[in-house]
């Protein structure tokens, strides 16, 4: 399993029970953190070299990823080349489709460029896939624990109110605005 954007590679840590991990992540403060934790974590982007040195594999992570690349199309298509038959691609994005993107429009809060570069609707991602040879086989919009100081971030900044540090918070809180999606595609 190859997770893209890793960060410092806690999804990687709790995968590696199920599957040999591996990630690509451009931080390289958090991709040297991942490798001093045993992780085999490449520094850099998702390029031909780092894909090379990762090999083939049966399933590839972007979460909440896609929305950042300069190129996502090519990025998935390289993805796809290196996924095996049968391998699967499980990414989260914003879903600029959903009832609150299109109630808050440019207050919505995910709408954050230029750190968002582009905004996806399951449609349009379904569409990039499948002319690259992939299908869609799972959709939803997942539950995340989130904490409670970037819950009152996303707030203040969402109803213009001058925004304070949060201090940090080991609260979190499920929470579903139903407005960001998981998708899964697979190779045939």
């Amino acid at each position: 399993m190859l997770e893209l954007g890793c960060a410092y590679g806690l999804f990687l840590k709790q995968a590696e029970p199920h599957f040999d991990v591996a990630g690509i992540e451009i931080a390289d403060d958090a991709a040297q953190y991942a490798r001093a934790s045993g992780l085999n974590v490449l520094s850099g982007s998702a390029d031909e070299g780092n894909f090379e040195k990762i090999g083939m594999v049966d399933v590839i992570v972007l979460f909440d990823v896609i929305e950042h690349l300069v190129d996502p199309r090519r990025t998935l298509e390289l993805c796809a080349r290196n996924l095996r038959p049968g391998g699967i691609i499980v990414l989260t994005t914003g879903d600029f489709d959903s009832y609150l993107a299109r109630i808050a429009g440019t207050h919505w809060r995910l709408m954050t460029p230029p750190q968002h570069l582009w905004y996806f609707t399951q449609a349009s991602m379904s569409r990039m896939a499948t002319s690259i040879g992939l299908s869609l086989e799972f959709s939803d919009h997942p539950w995340k624990i989130v904490p409670l100081s970037l819950i009152l971030f996303q707030l203040r900044r969402m109803l213009g109110l001058r925004i304070e540090p949060a201090p940090g918070s080991r609260i979190g809180l499920p929470v579903n605005l139903f407005d960001a999606m998981r998708l899964v595609f697979r190779k045939a």
